[in-house]
């Protein structure tokens, strides 16, 4: 079984890699010093079975991280919550979101989001295949954001939201 420290851990690893920092750029920017990398990979790996309160907060305010996932880090898995497969061979989710990070208040986006819903929900064949749209554009104009109020706005209407991140190599 693990400790809180090891699900907090896995949480803060998950939030650092979506937003594609390093631990040095988290240490600096929610600790507020970089010479606490090693705090940061310590806390990601596990070493740490009981984060201070300090130390949590700081994570929660610099990722935004939602209240309920660091109470869901209190709380070990259970069978009933547990993201196996269900009866028909499907992995289903356990919420409406999953691997999706926080994203800042969208404002004045009120028609990209309903063009984004026309392309995924309106698709004569979205009941049959599974829907597909890219967000492409220039770093820092808000396709992370666009998607993640997409998936908070329309979050009933799908089984789960699986973020993944697309880089340039």
């Amino acid at each position: 079984m693990s400790s809180f420290g090891v699900r907090f851990g896995q949480l803060i690893r998950r939030y650092r890699e979506m937003q594609g920092l390093s631990a040095s750029e988290v240490a600096r920017d929610a600790l507020g010093d970089e010479a606490k990398r090693s705090r940061v990979s310590e806390l990601e790996n596990g070493k740490v079975a009981n984060p201070r309160a300090k130390t949590i907060d700081a994570f929660v305010v610099y990722f935004n991280i939602p209240r309920e996932e660091v109470d869901a880090c209190r709380t070990p898995p259970s069978p009933a919550t547990d993201t196996g497969p269900s009866p028909d061979g499907k992995t289903k989710p356990t919420g409406p979101f999953i691997n999706v990070p926080r994203g800042r208040q969208v404002i004045g986006r009120e028609t990209d989001l309903a063009q984004l819903h026309q392309t995924l929900a309106d698709n004569p064949h979205a009941q049959l295949t599974n829907s597909a749209a890219i967000l492409a554009g220039q770093g820092g104009i808000g396709k992370s954001t666009l998607a993640r109020a997409y998936a908070e706005t329309y979050h009933t209407e799908y089984d789960g939201t699986l973020w993944l991140l697309a880089a340039t190599r």
